[in-house]
């Protein structure tokens, strides 16, 4: 109940590890990246955390976008500008795991 993994990497990166796939959209517009079913599984890609105890990851990568669904007020995301170092902040951990406890992060 209490483990999350999380992954981020950049689009490509993401695409060769089956973790994000196009969904949604008509004829082609308007499709989002989302979390893949195929690598259901495969928790190997992911990092496990203890939701109790993590309150701050650290992503390598610039302009960060979160793939998964979490709720924009449980969160803070925090960018070194003179490094490639970006943080996230878990503000809220029970709202922000509530949807997902898988967290993808698509980075530059």
């Amino acid at each position: 109940l209490n483990k999350a993994y999380y992954a981020f990497g950049t689009r490509k990166d993401l695409k060769e590890k089956n973790l994000i796939e196009k969904t949604g959209g008509v004829l082609g517009i308007g499709k989002k990246d989302a979390l893949s079913n195929a690598f259901y599984g495969n928790k190997n890609l992911f990092t496990e955390l203890d939701i109790r105890e993590t309150k701050t990851i650290l992503i390598q990568g610039k302009d960060p976008k979160l793939i998964t669904f979490h709720p924009s007020g449980s969160y803070e995301i925090i960018e070194d500008k003179g490094s490639k170092l970006t943080s996230l902040s878990i503000k809220n951990t029970e709202e922000f795991w509530s949807s997902s406890k898988y967290l993808v992060v698509e980075v530059r």
